[in-house]
């Protein structure tokens, strides 16, 4: 039995993969002719809604089961599309429009006829079950971002029963319950990343491993939306208007406003323990960690959301998703941009406490840079002692020789070069002399 299939075995027994599962096969198609098949795929797609829509006319919208048939046909057929081996190219690129039709289908029709909460609901299993018979873990995470985006929507349509989708995503009164859902959203995610390696089945593991990395991208998705604008972007973003907002003030104490600036703190500081806890050498040079965690901490405490995307971005990071890790960067970035958009602080005081935190920042990486571990001293000394008094010669007479170089004149100079020529150019002129 050859490595491959000891491996799909092995993989099969403890419950990896599927008992008809197969070696992956090379492909060797080019990406453009890829992309292209997609395009017509695409384009073979939308004229034939666009003839089903002519066909059944406003009664598809308004009433009747014919979107419920329509969508539970198209996610069928694209679920089976990816569950087969050895089709043509171009039924193979199928499958993705016929999922997202099929999904906005089954969506349009359940909020029609449903409360808020309850299709909600019903779209958050629909993407439970397309991920668990999916077996690529790109679209399962795709999933995972639409399972996150409709439990938020369902968790604030159940306390505000009798109002549609579009009622309290365009109302204002809702906008600090997003900040609220995605806090706790981010506390139940973590919570959920620390139990999925100690789970027994490993098939359920992976796919609660790719619906939770979709999860954590709506979740910074979403704080960075609450954010607003960042600098120079100004406008460019859709629903930037609901940061804006969110930081007005009219000069009073504002309790929500200081609700979250304690709640970025705290969740800057759980950054911090979570960094120092799982990297031993951030606790190598404890004072300049605790600096940079009191810095962190007292600018998440003017900046609302950026603690949430810093703890969310280190729990990435020490779980070895770089990938994810490097977008939770971006939107930390992202919110430290929004803050020049802040109206409740002067443009001076945003840019004094910017600039006294870079430059802490600055003197800290400067005494990191100084500070020398006592390994890199024991494993330099070995190899400084090896050179013998030939190596320090050298190094101490090309570290001198640009003072004398110009302190001496040129005569000097000449005299010195010949007195100076050791053996290696005697020996180099005896051997060009005697060819």
């Amino acid at each position: 039995m050859t490595a491959p299939r000891q491996l799909m075995q092995r993989a099969t027994d403890q419950g990896l993969l599927p008992p008809d599962a197969q070696w992956p096969r090379d492909d060797t198609r080019p990406w453009p002719v890829l992309l292209l098949t997609a395009l017509g795929a695409w384009l073979a797609v939308l004229p034939l809604l666009g003839a089903v829509g002519l066909a059944f006319g406003d009664a598809l919208l308004r009433d009747g089961p014919v979107l419920y048939v329509f969508g539970l046909g198209l996610l069928a057929f694209g679920v089976l599309i990816l569950r087969q081996r050895g089709l043509a190219l171009f039924v193979e690129q199928l499958c993705l429009p016929a999922l997202v039709l099929g999904l906005c289908c089954l969506g349009w029709a359940l909020f029609r006829d449903a409360p808020a909460a309850n299709a909600a609901l019903g779209m958050c299993a629909a993407s439970v079950l397309l991920a668990a018979l999916t077996p690529l873990h790109w679209l399962r995470t795709l999933l995972g971002v639409m399972l996150g985006a409709f439990l938020t929507v369902a968790a604030m349509a159940w306390s505000k029963a009798g109002l549609s989708l579009w009622d309290f995503l365009g109302s204002g009164r809702f906008r600090w319950t997003w900040w609220l859902y995605a806090h706790i959203g981010l506390a139940v995610w973590l919570v959920l990343l620390y139990l999925l390696p100690r789970l027994a089945d490993a098939r359920a593991g992976s796919l609660l491993t790719s619906l939770a990395d979709g999860w954590c991208v709506q979740l910074l998705l979403t704080l960075v939306l609450l954010s607003g604008a960042t600098f120079m972007l100004g406008g460019m973003v859709p629903g930037s208007e609901i940061g804006r907002e969110l930081g007005q003030t009219d000069g009073r104490f504002d309790l929500f406003g200081s609700t979250r600036n304690l709640v970025s703190a705290l969740y800057a500081l759980a950054a911090a323990a979570l960094l120092g806890y799982r990297w031993p050498a951030l606790r190598q040079a404890p004072l300049l960690g605790l600096g940079v965690a009191l810095l962190l901490t007292v600018l998440c405490g003017f900046v609302p959301n950026l603690g949430a995307a810093c703890l969310g971005a280190a729990a990435l990071a020490v779980t070895r998703r770089w990938r994810l890790a490097a977008l939770g960067c971006a939107a930390a970035l992202w919110i430290v941009g929004s803050f020049y958009y802040l109206l409740a602080w002067s443009l001076a005081d945003k840019a004094l406490l910017l600039v006294s935190i870079g430059a802490a920042l600055g003197v800290l990486a400067r005494l990191a840079l100084r500070a020398k571990s006592p390994g890199d001293a024991a494993a330099s000394a070995p190899a400084a002692g090896a050179g013998g008094k030939t190596g320090s010669w050298r190094a101490s007479h090309w570290r001198a020789w640009p003072r004398w170089w110009w302190r001496t004149s040129p005569s000097s100079r000449r005299k010195t070069s010949f007195a100076t020529a050791g053996p290696c150019s005697c020996g180099w002129r005896r051997s060009t002399r005697a060819r």
